[in-house]
């Protein structure tokens, strides 16, 4: 990290990420599939269109020094002849201690920016799909932090707002109802909540702090935190529903 930060010829909006498999590999992977950018340019595709959040090496740098947040970095893979983003890792300090998937990822994703892309799939909406996983894309979200308390115990509270619509949606689902559209939107808040809480308990059980919560809090109360104190954190999602899809039934 010290020889990216020196060097002046590296340009801070460079895309990082770590790989099972060689540099080497990878870059003649792309060569064979004749596109010199292709693993910058995949990475931001998924920064900007999927469920990987917004990181360069700006960003990767400020989080690796700053007290009170760890660093992410996306994952890429190689299947045969085909290149992938497949998850995001976390380290402490210079450490690899786990990975998210990158359902998980979105769910870092709204934590960590004003989001205007992604996707994610919520079980058993109404009573007549009980199997089926509908599918939700962002259109775009907001992000808002309060701290409630500094003492003994930080506290904060993490306020998502997510504007969304629902995709290819079986016609014998009366999800068009126009009184099922409160339920949709509790029950995909609710979900969320929940998904989110047991991410943040995740990272309190790691002792990671990806979101920033001790950096914030430090910043907020102007008072400097021991490293690994916890900070406890509620998580509230508001889901606003528009522009439902459609498509024909195979049934």
């Amino acid at each position: 990290m010290d020889t990216l930060c020196r060097e002046t010829r590296i340009s801070t909006h460079m895309q990082l990420a770590v790989a099972n498999d060689s540099a080497s590999e990878l870059l003649l992977a792309a060569k064979e599939l004749k596109d010199a950018y292709l693993l910058s340019d995949m990475i931001e595709q998924n920064m900007a269109n999927g469920n990987i959040p917004k990181l360069d090496l700006q960003r990767t740098l400020f989080s690796f020094y700053a007290k009170g947040r760890d660093v992410i970095l996306p994952h890429l893979a190689k299947e045969g002849s085909e290149l992938m983003v497949d998850w995001l890792a976390l380290f402490k300090n210079e450490n690899y201690m786990f990975h998210l998937d990158l359902n998980d990822s979105l769910l870092l994703k709204l934590m960590l920016e004003n989001a205007k892309n992604g996707n994610f799939s919520v079980p058993a909406l109404i009573e007549e799909d009980k199997n089926v996983l509908t599918p939700f894309n962002i259109i775009k979200s907001k992000v808002r932090f309060q701290l409630i308390r500094s003492y003994p115990q930080p506290s904060v509270e993490i306020h998502i707002s997510i504007l969304v619509k629902i995709k290819d949606i079986p016609q014998h689902a009366e999800y068009l109802t126009s009184s099922l559209i409160p339920q949709i939107k509790e029950k995909t808040a609710a979900h969320l909540e929940h998904d989110i809480q047991m991410l943040l308990s995740r990272f309190h059980d790691k002792d990671m702090d990806p979101v920033g919560l001790q950096e914030f809090v430090m910043h907020q109360t102007r008072t400097k935190l021991s490293e690994g104190f916890p900070v406890e954190a509620r998580v509230h999602v508001k889901i606003d529903l528009v522009q439902i899809g459609y498509r024909e039934s195979k049934y």
